[in-house]
């Protein structure tokens, strides 16, 4: 029997092969980084698209993903040479009770300090 597999891409390309010929692939299911909060898995991929925000991608992201796994994460990224940077961007959020807490700010010294490139 030919069993065949096709498969949809989102672009909109058709791919089709013999599942008896690809025996080592399965089923696989995707989450978010935030949605596996946790669960633990054997093996886990991770997408990094370093031109996203630092609001999404951040060192609480790189922490969560990668210690999702087992025994094994791979990650893979848009730009390698971004990675690090992206990876370790702080996303430490103040509560309101912090940001109430701290001091205001008059708005005659917000134009104290300036720097003049001469006295550099």
């Amino acid at each position: 029997m030919n069993k065949q597999l096709s498969i949809r891409l989102d672009s909109g390309r058709d791919v089709r092969f013999n599942i008896r010929e690809h025996a080592h692939l399965d089923c696989g299911y995707a989450v978010t980084s935030h949605s596996s909060q946790g669960q633990t898995a054997e093996r886990v991929l991770i997408h990094v698209d370093t031109e996203k925000s630092e609001l999404l991608v951040n060192n609480r992201f790189a922490y969560v993903s990668v210690s999702r796994a087992q025994h094994d994460a791979q990650i893979y990224t848009n730009d390698g040479s971004k990675l690090s940077h992206s990876l370790s961007r702080e996303s430490s959020q103040r509560t309101a009770v912090e940001v109430e807490q701290q001091p205001a700010v008059p708005k005659d010294s917000l134009n104290k300090y300036v720097l003049i490139p001469e006295m550099l």
